[in-house]
């Protein structure tokens, strides 16, 4: 039988997540690494943020209505410009000034993720950055753009090796 979904402990809770939310060892990651209360800010919001907002107080950039107001955060409703990449203007204006983690788990396709890259400069990259899903190409190339600046960047198997994140830590390697 085929398991079609993440599935997350929590203190004993068992969560079955669809396979495009956060792993088990990302979520374990964030909680053995971030403090409690702390905030992030995620680009693109999903049934992880339900879980994380037990813990810290989330920032969610979100382009689909759909998922909007779905859990606890603070969400920036940021639509897509040429369907492209979020409005960058939305996320100048409404980014929270302080954060301790960004997560980089938001639109649909990698080619989209790409563009993260180019807009990097609207971001604090003083913080731990998570990008997910560097098991796929694009996603792996932003994290190795990040290592050739001297940035510090672990990759992490997850889910047995069919998922992988990167951690990308603004620190001289």
């Amino acid at each position: 039988m085929k398991i079609n979904y993440n599935k997350i402990i929590d203190n004993g809770t068992v969560y079955n997540l669809s396979t495009w939310a956060i792993t088990q060892e990302l979520f374990d990651w964030i909680r053995n690494n971030i403090p409690t209360g702390s905030i992030i800010l995620e680009l693109g919001s999903g049934e992880g943020t339900g879980i994380l907002s037990k813990y810290y107080t989330m920032y969610s950039v979100e382009h689909d209505k759909q998922w909007l107001n779905k859990y606890k955060s603070n969400y920036i409703h940021a639509p897509l410009i040429n369907d492209l990449w979020y409005d960058p203007q939305i996320l100048v204006k409404n980014l929270p000034v302080k954060y301790d983690l960004l997560l980089v788990d938001g639109l649909p396709t990698s080619r989209r993720r790409l563009l993260f890259w180019d807009n990097r400069h609207i971001f604090n990259l003083s913080v731990p950055i998570i990008l997910d899903d560097t098991v796929r190409p694009e996603e792996r190339e932003v994290a190795m753009k990040f290592k050739y600046l001297g940035f510090r960047v672990e990759f992490i198997d997850a889910m047995r090796g069919r998922k992988q994140f990167a951690v990308v830590h603004n620190v001289p390697t």
